[in-house]
């Protein structure tokens, strides 16, 4: 029978993020600063869609054509992300 210091060392190992992990979510959260700062547009982070999703963002499309568009155009313009 495992103790409790054995199940709580099993279930922080499956929760808590590897320091490569840490470095991909810290790295897609400035690429979002950056778009919210400089494009002023705004988008999660892929993870909040599973873990395929890790590493990329998603734009929320929910708009019309030409509020798309220029949000796009905004994107292009922004060169340090």
């Amino acid at each position: 029978m495992n103790s409790a210091n054995q199940i709580f060392d099993e279930v922080l190992i499956n929760i808590i993020p590897t320091n490569q992990e840490l470095n991909l979510i810290n790295e897609v959260v400035d690429k979002l600063k950056i778009l919210l700062e400089k494009a002023h547009v705004a988008a999660m982070p892929g993870s909040y869609f599973g873990d395929s999703g890790r590493g990329y963002i998603r734009p929320t499309i929910f708009q019309s054509k030409p509020v798309i568009q220029e949000a796009l155009r905004r994107i292009k313009e922004v060169k340090d992300w």
